[in-house]
């Protein structure tokens, strides 16, 4: 079937149609695509943009079809300098001020509205001669921003083409380093777990941010971090040499050693350091070798030399042997973000985290531990606590609170519950749906939607049955659960689970393991009083 045969086939399908993924799948792996798709014009290469932009709104940006989609979206418009329909801003936005709120060293940034609402409008200062040079890179940027839907990533509206402006919304907190200015009491480390779920998510997608700072951390209404600006770098890079210069040795203070010498800040681990930069600022409120020059301060990163320990309050020995670990010389030496969400975690509940902090290197293993690394409360529910600002002195202990013997599982009277969407394998044909999953009373009991859990349940299965796996290298994203329908029945069966980023997949993958081991330690304690029972019933044995 031929390229052309391919996309009519994929025109005629409904964006729900089962066949769609292998169509998409089809469309990317033909070997004569590139050449048809680069000879598309005019109206059959805007039905061909939107058309892929209409499919990745429907499929999970971790899955593996949607991310070579949004490749070749990327592609797509960045050689033909176009964008799909629905990015364009029609002409109701409006300008608050006609001064900038803002300056950037490649950008001014309004206040404006659109729709009712307060948007932020970001203009790129370029010239005629450069607008060519750039609209690539604006349009790949434009592209990747739309698809990154997460409560820590500052969300994409759209773009003005004429002038080139990105319309984003609008964070009334400014800045990280202004909020904590005007809020010294804010929660420092929830504040860098903010930070470090959006960057994970970022690298669950195989993107990355590329100028992480403390400018490009805003903070939005509810005083939660949100991430901005990523990927500019590679739009501003088209524009000239002196800004270049300029946005760069401002950055310079977040870089890594390799990006100051080789000039490549696009990788994960790049970011992992710009991330341990951020730990100082959090904590001190100024940027990174706040007192040295720019110039100085590159120097002193390519050297190896990295800025003191702030003595501020709440900076545990845990999150400083974290925040070094993340600033090793050797980028496979470093850990990755996902590692990194799982420490801040513990010390988010005022708990000693594990100190395996696994690099980049062997992509075999899983990134948490078995505990994982949420809060439950007594009703199950997953929520952050507020740090007690207490040091940590020991690493393995923290020895700030008594120890208590007791199983802390079976403090609760069921184990713990959790709801939410995870996408369950079907068949080869249909590969996989996602479905409303409840972990509750010991039972994990699927639905086809939400509005369905009240109705019986497509399938179900005993926590206190079940043998978890999670898969090599999925970061805990995909997993299995292994059981046996029934006492004495041979044949083991398998439920294949996937979740939309790691961050739920641990959620998930925690709140099973906790439910396993809540039986566990109930069988124990049972088995425990049944021994003591027995013990005083027996007759003793005199001598």
């Amino acid at each position: 079937m031929s390229t052309s045969q391919v996309l009519q086939h994929l025109y005629s399908l409904d964006t729900s149609s089962p066949d769609l993924l292998r169509y998409l799948y089809y469309l990317i792996q033909n070997d004569d695509e590139d050449q048809y798709l680069s000879s598309l014009q005019g109206s059959e290469l805007t039905r061909l943009v939107d058309f892929l932009d209409g499919a990745l709104d429907v499929i999970p940006i971790t899955d593996d079809v949607s991310r070579r989609c949004l490749h070749k979206l990327q592609a797509i418009c960045g050689r033909h300098k176009i964008l799909p329909s629905s990015y364009n801003i029609p002409g109701d936005l409006t300008i608050i001020d006609d001064d900038p709120v803002a300056f950037g060293g490649f950008s001014d940034v309004w206040e404006g509205t659109y729709d009712g609402k307060k948007v932020c409008i970001k203009r790129l200062r370029i010239t005629q001669q450069t607008r060519k040079v750039i609209g690539k890179a604006f349009c790949k940027e434009a592209v990747m921003w739309k698809r990154l839907k997460h409560p820590n990533i500052v969300g994409f509206i759209g773009v003005t083409q004429k002038p080139l402006r990105f319309v984003s919304e609008w964070m009334p907190n400014g800045t990280l380093t202004e909020y904590l200015s005007e809020n010294p009491g804010a929660n420092r480390i929830g504040l860098l777990l903010d930070v470090a779920e959006g960057l994970t998510f970022l690298h669950a997608i195989y993107t990355t941010h590329g100028d992480l700072k403390g400018p490009n951390v805003l903070i939005d209404h509810t005083g939660h971090a949100r991430l901005t600006d990523f990927g500019f770098t590679s739009v501003v890079r088209g524009v000239n040499s002196v800004l270049v210069t300029e946005v760069q040795g401002y950055s310079a203070r977040w870089a890594a050693p390799e990006v100051l010498e080789n000039g490549d800040q696009n990788t994960r681990e790049a970011d992992v350091f710009a991330f341990g930069m951020i730990v100082i600022e959090v904590f001190t409120g100024s940027h990174p070798f706040s007192e040295f020059t720019a110039l100085v301060a590159v120097s002193k990163i390519i050297a190896g030399e990295r800025p003191d320990r702030p003595q501020e309050p709440g900076l545990t020995d845990i999150i400083w042997d974290m925040t070094l670990r993340s600033w090793t010389q050797d980028p496979a030496h470093r850990p990755t973000m996902a590692s990194v969400v799982g420490i801040l975690r513990e010390c988010s509940r005022s708990c000693t985290p594990s100190l395996h902090l696994l690099t980049s290197t062997p992509p075999e293993m899983s990134v948490y531990d078995a505990e994982g690394s949420t809060s439950i409360s007594v009703d199950g529910k997953i929520t952050p606590s507020k740090p007690s600002g207490t040091a940590v002195t020991n690493h393995s202990l923290n020895l700030s609170t008594p120890i208590d013997r007791e199983p802390t599982l079976l403090r609760q009277s069921s184990p713990p519950t959790l709801k939410g969407y995870l996408q369950k394998y079907t068949n080869v044909v249909r590969g996989y749906s996602t479905r409303w999953f409840v972990l509750k009373d010991g039972t994990l009991s699927y639905y086809r939607d939400q509005e369905d859990e009240n109705i019986s349940s497509r399938g179900s299965i005993a926590m206190k049955t079940v043998v978890l796996k999670v898969a090599s290298g999925s970061n805990e994203q995909r997993f299995e659960i292994h059981y046996t329908p029934s006492r004495g029945h041979q044949i083991v069966q398998k439920w294949y689970l996937k979740a939309d980023h790691p961050v739920e997949g641990t959620r998930w993958t925690t709140m099973i393991r906790k439910n396993i081991d809540w039986y566990k330690q109930k069988e124990q304690r049972e088995l425990a009083s049944r021994m003591s029972e027995s013990s005083l019933r027996a007759p003793s044995m005199r001598s």
